[in-house]
């Protein structure tokens, strides 16, 4: 006969084990769920069930001159699954063990346009918005009452253990992209994509205007894919005010004088999200970090303090003459005069930034009540007031895969509850009053296309 278990008072009832892994839209959420039969009975649990719900919430900052209240918020259910593992009586462990295994599945929509996992905005931001997706093990005691809607015993939560699924959509785009990068250790060989701006500078209020150029080049592609090393090159190009002919190198202090080291520039990953909950719209910016090496010091990287550094080419200063027609200068442009001046000239130089841009975030989506874009902000700073030259390059990002990778992503959270009958926020033990009590998710329309709600008042 085997030996009996012994019986330990601080185990927990249930314990979820699961795989740690991404889950893709139709992918089989499974595990096994061990009930302790002695801990159970004594806490009076008559059932445990497994439920699979993702959930989209928004919520908005009150509108001025306004009766809202508060928020406005809305709450959407992306899909709902649940099923009952055990029952009281219905099954046993073997003799003198205690622990009863109880496996369980459960499907995600097939949908390729299920919502990925999204968190982004909150209160610093005036509003925000989340994509989450749960399972749930509850293990479940017959309340006194009865459920008069139901026909059947009250159930409510005696223990209950969540664990939060990553999701991501299939990227099959995405993926032969990054496997190109991957091969070719960051570097690319395909076409380039551009974004240039020139402004014109002075260093006070009056005197001649310098001319500042900054172009950002990144790989000509739709989709960056995630975790992966994307190269970029950034020209920066100034020239000084029109000067005579000089007969000897630069002076020391021309301006504008291009940066030699990339600490003083700046590039941030932009996101901007569009909400919209009961016909109010509401957009919020937040910078989720910098990119590209640029602004870091080359000695915080010998340190290991930081990341790596962009690489910088720093060219010659350059006469450049010029003998167009200009006008004789601001005070007497009224007077219409031109001039042809000859012997006249620029100094120039130019400097480039080369690094790699590494993206870890959610990746871009768009849906009914929602769109997440992403922007790539540089900003290259020059001495005076408003000299600054900034250019912004919408990109979209993408998982860039089609199953899961090789290395298992970090464990999800996880946690057990104490024994609780609050009314406060739902229940997960009443499954058909929870998921009516919600309004159903509708796939998302194609790029292009609306959908309003007639019932709602879109203002």
């Amino acid at each position: 006969m085997p030996r009996a278990s012994s019986f330990n008072p601080t185990a927990p009832a249930l314990t979820l084990d699961m795989p740690n892994r991404l889950f893709f839209p139709g992918d089989a959420v499974f595990g096994t769920v061990a009930l302790d039969l002695s801990v159970a009975q004594r806490e009076h649990i008559d059932e445990v069930s497994v439920v699979l719900i993702g959930t989209l919430r928004i919520q908005l900052d009150q509108r001025p001159g306004t009766l809202r209240g508060v928020a406005d918020k809305q709450t959407l259910v992306l899909c709902h699954e649940s099923t009952v593992l055990w029952r009281a009586g219905e099954a046993y462990p073997p003799p003198g063990m205690h622990t009863l295994r109880l496996p369980f599945a459960l499907v995600l929509p097939a949908s390729p346009m299920l919502l990925p996992s999204f968190e982004g905005g909150g209160a610093a931001h005036g509003a925000g918005c989340s994509v989450k997706y749960q399972l749930a093990v509850l293990g479940q005691r017959t309340s006194p009452t009865r459920d008069i809607d139901a026909g059947r015993p009250h159930m409510t939560t005696a223990r209950e253990i969540v664990r939060v699924l990553n999701v991501l959509r299939r990227d099959p785009e995405g993926a032969v992209v990054k496997a190109r990068l991957e091969a070719q250790d960051g570097q690319w060989d395909g076409d380039w994509g551009m974004r240039k701006e020139c402004k014109k500078i002075r260093r006070g209020l009056v005197g001649g205007h310098g001319i500042v150029h900054a172009e950002l080049h990144i790989p000509y592609i739709n989709n960056f894919p995630l975790g992966t090393a994307v190269p970029y090159a950034l020209h920066i190009r100034t020239q000084s005010k029109r000067l005579p002919s000089p007969t000897h190198t630069p002076p020391l202090k021309v301006f504008p004088c291009p940066p030699t080291s990339g600490f003083g520039l700046s590039m941030h990953l932009t996101q901007h999200l569009d909400l919209r909950a009961h016909g109010m719209w509401q957009a919020v910016n937040e910078q989720l970090g910098s990119l590209g090496g640029l602004g870091v010091r080359a000695k915080d990287t010998k340190r290991g303090r930081q990341g790596e550094a962009a690489n910088v080419k720093i060219g010659e200063w350059k006469w450049v003459e010029e003998e167009e027609e200009e006008d004789e200068g601001e005070r007497k442009r009224w007077k219409r005069l031109r001039r042809k001046r000859t012997g006249m000239g620029r100094w120039t130089r130019e400097v480039t930034f080369k690094g790699h841009i590494t993206l870890n975030c959610a990746p871009s989506f768009a849906h009914v009540n929602m769109e997440v874009q992403h922007f790539l902000d540089v900003r290259v700073p020059f001495k005076g007031i408003g000299n600054s030259l900034d250019l912004r390059v919408p990109i979209r990002i993408s998982s860039g895969l089609v199953a899961n990778p090789g290395p298992p992503s970090p464990p999800p959270t996880a946690y057990h509850t104490a024994p609780s009958t609050a009314s406060g926020g739902h229940d997960y033990a009443d499954h058909d009053r929870y998921k009516d009590a919600l309004p159903r998710y509708s796939e998302p329309l194609p790029p292009g296309q609306t959908q309003v709600n007639p019932e709602e008042e879109w203002e």
